[in-house]
């Protein structure tokens, strides 16, 4: 996990481990970098902690795996239908981003996830979906489906996580 970080001054040395830079940042307050993999922050006491940063997607990137393979899929599939084509492929894909790149500490954080996920899907559907396409039927059972598994998947996924970590 980490170290004492002091919050009042610091130096975080920004490793980048795709280019091998090494950046210095000094301040009076806590220096948040968002693109590093790894972060050493040391304190006035000299102490040093590792924190490896999660690997992260970028959030939206499940969403528009399935906007865009239902785009692809509307030339070939009847409208009505779209939906349920789409699923086995956004289960995989979900799954696989949840098993290589989502970690987590806590159970409740996957459910935070699932609950965030959710909202964003709902949100983009409406935008680029309802409005965007003028879609008054979009509501259909598979939609419905989709924000169901969009909250559980990230649920179960987390409860499996940390049932094998106490086996």
């Amino acid at each position: 996990k980490g170290g004492d970080i002091s919050f009042f001054a610091c130096t975080v040395i920004d490793i980048s481990l795709s280019k091998r830079e090494y950046r210095v940042f000094e301040g009076r307050d806590l220096c948040l970098i968002g693109r590093s993999q790894h972060i050493i922050f040391k304190n006035m006491s000299s102490k040093i902690s590792l924190r490896k940063q999660p690997n992260r997607v970028p959030v939206p990137i499940l969403w528009v795996f399935g906007y865009v393979l239902g785009i692809v899929l509307f030339a070939l599939v009847p409208k009505e239908q779209i939906g349920f084509y789409i699923t086995p492929f956004g289960i995989a894909f979900t799954l696989w981003v949840l098993w290589k790149k989502i970690k987590r500490e806590e159970l409740m954080c996957y459910f935070g996830l699932g609950f965030i996920w959710t909202i964003m899907a709902v949100v983009l559907d409406y935008i680029f979906n309802v409005k965007l396409f003028h879609l008054a039927d979009y509501y259909k059972p598979d939609v419905y489906l989709y924000y169901v598994l969009t909250l559980i998947l990230p649920v179960a996924f987390g409860w499996y996580r940390f049932k094998a970590k106490k086996a």
